[in-house]
């Protein structure tokens, strides 16, 4: 192992490689050098990401919603509203917390701890407040999936049976496949 190390570093610089392969992996490349000056740009092996073929993309629904709980008159006598927030996988709920690494809830207007995060399996958030307002929601997934994050902003509804927002996702139908 180390003769080969070795080997590697006596050849020097590295012809023909393209810088650009070595960013999109997060590394640095290493210096380029020709081997004559009719080759000094040598042409790139280096594609961005294709999108996803239609054979191999399906839809995942997601719905953020919550549950109104009570009113509660404080001293004051403003009603308190208790509430929950969940999240739902219609068609892979059993698998939802495999799925889902956590949930960001962001808040908006309250006081200082308007940022909460939960892990699974808890991915509930239990609050109250004195108004209903707007929850963003910032669903991190479990990298055999793929996926960056999904946002999903939801209104609070305070009347019986809440309310749910739902978006849909395009994932691999092989990746999404490890879930069933």
């Amino acid at each position: 192992n180390s003769t080969t190390q070795q080997q590697l570093v006596r050849r020097g610089p590295t012809i023909g490689v393209d810088p650009r392969a070595f960013s999109a992996l997060g590394l640095d490349a290493p210096p380029r050098e020709a081997a004559s000056k009719s080759t000094t740009h040598l042409p790139s092996s280096f594609a961005p990401a294709k999108p996803l073929p239609l054979k191999d993309r399906c839809f995942l629904e997601v719905v953020v919603g919550n549950h109104y709980k009570s009113v509660h008159e404080q001293t004051v006598g403003d009603p308190s509203f208790e509430w929950v927030m969940h999240v739902m996988l219609p068609e892979f709920q059993a698998s939802k917390w495999t799925m889902i690494e956590y949930v960001v809830y962001t808040l908006y207007p309250t006081g200082s701890s308007d940022i909460h995060v939960k892990r699974s399996p808890k991915l509930q958030l239990k609050c109250s407040s004195k108004e209903a307002h707007s929850v963003i929601c910032t669903i991190h997934w479990n990298p055999a999936l793929g996926l960056e994050p999904t946002v999903v902003t939801h209104d609070l509804v305070f009347a019986e049976g809440g309310g749910r927002t739902s978006a849909t996702v395009g994932v691999s139908a092989r990746r999404l496949g490890c879930f069933a």
